[in-house]
């Protein structure tokens, strides 16, 4: 069960302005581009293991698998949805060992310390935005 999914998404359209209108235009990153984020994402996160990833032919959407792989269509490489799909991956042991969900609350407080981190967005501002949109998040 996944019970603040479309919370989830309402607060991107919210606080990530532009990201889904602006898919597909000068801010998509390459498949390199995009791995070499991921990467690094692991390393400062002292995660061995980072994810597959595919090109994600076939699809209109960004999605992980729990197998650790990361499928990025052209049209999704860009930096916020590659977060989000990391963000995933980063989670998927914790989610499959205590049965949590998927954009629950420690989704959502990793989502956030890492478009901080890597997309520099402000992070009091994202927390307000979560809040004001009704998405339950972890303090950290």
């Amino acid at each position: 069960m996944d019970t603040q999914i479309d919370r989830v998404y309402r607060w991107e359209r919210v606080a990530l302005p532009g990201v889904y209108w602006r898919i597909g235009q000068s801010r998509r990153m390459s498949l390199a581009q995009c791995r070499k984020l991921i990467n690094r994402i692991y390393h400062d996160a002292e995660q061995e293991n980072p994810p597959r990833i595919f090109d994600g032919r076939g699809s209109k959407i960004a999605f992980a698998k729990r197998n650790f792989s990361i499928h990025l269509p052209r049209l999704t490489r860009v930096k916020e949805i590659v977060i989000h799909e990391t963000a995933h991956t980063l989670l998927y042991p914790i989610i499959i060992k205590y049965n949590r969900e998927p954009h629950g609350p420690e989704f959502v407080a990793l989502y956030i310390k890492l478009l901080h981190r890597y997309a520099r967005y402000d992070y009091n501002e994202l927390v307000k935005q979560a809040k004001l949109c009704g998405v339950d998040l972890l303090d950290i």
